[in-house]
């Protein structure tokens, strides 16, 4: 089926800013044939591309082939489009576009909704307002759920590539102003327009020479790295579009009222279509999509929403099959390979038309480690019962210990842990071996025995702490690894948490380390990897008693105790799917 684009075709909002989108469809319609349309809001520019790689919306390279008019729109203030962007605030423009995207001369009056990432937090965001004329939904690693996954996790800011995704979005507010498309070089730097100046001080906030703009996730620079507060940073971007949402967006942590408005305004429940939800045990907003699906399964299960989890990182897109995507070092298997396109195909296909065969498993999860999707029928992704490895001085042992124990290290903020791979925005993402920073002193390391016979989990799993500390606020994070015959550790999953108010008894944490499908092979170890940081993912806690975003404060080192035992009974749980340790 041959194609046409039609480009720039204006939409009005409620409040009078016109908004444009380009038109990909079936050459029929230039007889009048009507076709669903796919609408897609994209902050990042409705004709993106990658030198080399080609169209990262490449839906419109699939979809108009199949019988759809895939309609791209640039989201408010971005691009082409008018007026101001305030970010994750989509539900009102995006109610009006399937609107007006059900009225086209092209439509059929049906819409559907696909796109990863933001693109996916702009499908969650209008369906929450119910449409009539939308019929599904397929967010790819979705954003919703801003105050505990995307800007921080556990009370910790996300510090690294959130800093990295403002400076990027800064870059069309400033050539905006300029109305004016050309880069300038560092050769023309005394002749560049003040914006363009603030524009390379971002750039040189990169250690690395740019000469087309920020990339967004180059490598910080340490002097940027290591302010405090934070704040400081944060001010920088005023002025700068998307950036100068950004402290209000830090401030708010804290802010229920601020929560309650934004829940209000975008309220899951109100979803009333069917979802075909994917993500990754390596995406940053992994936990997002799973909070999604159990919500939707909560009010609509009977509409019969899918959750798809696959072995990959934060991929854009992940509309070309991979079998990596995770990290340079390992390869998950042809089965990894899947076409997406494809299957979200099967899906819109099955509720357009009665007539079409529903395919598509509800809950499909790979298994790293073994190649293989696996089935199940449990909502929410929590085992009837977890297996508990208990702490017992540098093991992990399948009971309780016989004996009573303290594992003691220092954290110092000036010396934090640096971040290697996991669920990160970026080319760092993914599984990394992870013993680099195991000769660290603020690193603790304990090992299960060699096992014997595979263990594969699934699910969501968390650790226990029973811990204490000289200071009366800190940090703990947890890794759970793969230690392999050579020594390689691979990260499986990860966790942090803020713990506030410390006395001087003992006190039992939970660290959320969200959700695997992962095999732990015959001759290996567990592993569980215990600090008090991951930097520059997270913000340090200084361990002063003052929030890193705004203590002007000396750091203070953090002595961190570990209690283990039958009264302290530290320990992991695992979800383990097919064999018990």
């Amino acid at each position: 089926m041959e194609t046409i684009k039609i480009s720039d075709v204006p939409m009005m909002t409620r409040d009078g800013f016109i908004l444009y989108a380009d038109l990909h469809c079936p050459q029929q319609v230039c007889d009048g044939e009507t076709y669903p349309v796919m609408l897609i809001r994209t902050p990042y520019g409705k004709d993106f591309k990658i030198p080399g790689y080609g169209n990262i919306i490449t839906e419109i390279d699939f979809f108009p082939e199949k019988g759809f008019v895939v309609a791209v729109q640039d989201t408010r203030g971005r691009y082409k489009s008018q007026g101001k962007y305030s970010p994750f605030q989509e539900e009102n423009d995006g109610y009006d576009a399937v609107m007006w995207a059900s009225e086209l001369p092209q439509s059929d009056g049906r819409v559907v909704c696909v796109g990863q990432s933001y693109m996916g937090h702009t499908q969650i965001a209008l369906a929450t307002q119910a449409p009539e004329p939308l019929v599904a939904i397929c967010p790819v690693s979705p954003i919703y759920h801003l105050e505990d996954c995307c800007l921080f996790r556990d009370g910790v800011f996300e510090f690294e590539w959130i800093f990295k995704y403002f400076a990027y979005m800064a870059q069309d507010t400033i050539r905006k102003s300029q109305q004016d498309d050309k880069v300038y070089p560092h050769r023309e730097w005394t002749s560049i327009p003040l914006r363009w100046r603030i524009f390379r001080k971002f750039a040189s906030w990169f250690n690395q020479d740019l000469d087309g703009g920020i990339t967004a996730m180059f490598p910080f620079d340490d002097e940027v790295v290591y302010t405090y507060p934070i704040m400081d940073l944060a001010d920088e971007f005023e002025g700068y579009g998307a950036g100068s949402h950004l402290r209000k967006l830090i401030e708010s942590m804290d802010n229920r009222e601020y929560w309650l408005n934004y829940y209000t305004s975008q309220p899951l429940e109100n979803i009333n279509v069917p979802c075909f939800l994917v993500s990754s045990w390596y995406d940053a907003f992994l936990i997002d999509t799973i909070k999604i699906w159990e919500s939707l399964q909560d009010h609509t299960p009977e509409l019969n929403h899918k959750l798809w989890i696959g072995p990959w990182g934060h991929l854009l897109p992940y509309s070309k099959p991979t079998d990596k995507g995770a990290g340079p070092e390992v390869v998950f298997g042809e089965n990894a390979k899947i076409q997406l396109h494809e299957e979200q195909l099967k899906f819109l296909r099955s509720v357009l038309d009665e007539n079409e065969e529903d395919e598509i498993p509800p809950i499909y999860s790979f298994i790293i480690g073994t190649d293989e999707w696996v089935e199940t029928d449990n909502n929410n992704l929590e085992p009837e019962v977890y297996q508990k490895l208990y702490i017992d001085n540098k093991q992990l042992l399948n009971r309780e210990p016989n004996q009573e124990g303290i594992i003691r290290f220092k954290y110092d903020p000036e010396d934090p842990c640096p971040s290697i791979g996991g669920t990160v925005v970026g080319p760092n993402m993914g599984i990394r071996d992870q013993s680099i920073n195991h000769d660290r002193e603020d690193v603790v390391i304990i090992e299960s025995e060699t096992l014997e016979e595979e263990i594969t989990i699934l699910g969501k799993l968390y650790v226990e702490l029973y811990i204490n500390s000289n200071v009366i606020n800190t940090d703990f994070t947890c890794k759970i690894n793969e230690k392999l015959d050579d020594g390689t550790c691979y990260n499986v999953v990860e966790g942090i948490t803020r713990v506030n108010d410390i006395e001087e008894e003992p006190i039992l944490i939970y660290v959320d380390l969200w959700a695997t499908g992962w095999t732990f092979h015959t001759g290996s170890q567990i592993q569980l990897e215990i600090s008090s940081s991951n930097f520059p993912r997270y913000d340090r806690n200084l361990n002063n008693g003052e929030s890193s975003l705004y203590s002007t404060l000396e750091p203070v080192v953090a002595h961190q105790e570990i209690y283990y035992g039958e009264k302290y009974p530290s320990k992991i749980l695992l979800p383990v799917l097919l064999e018990e340790i």
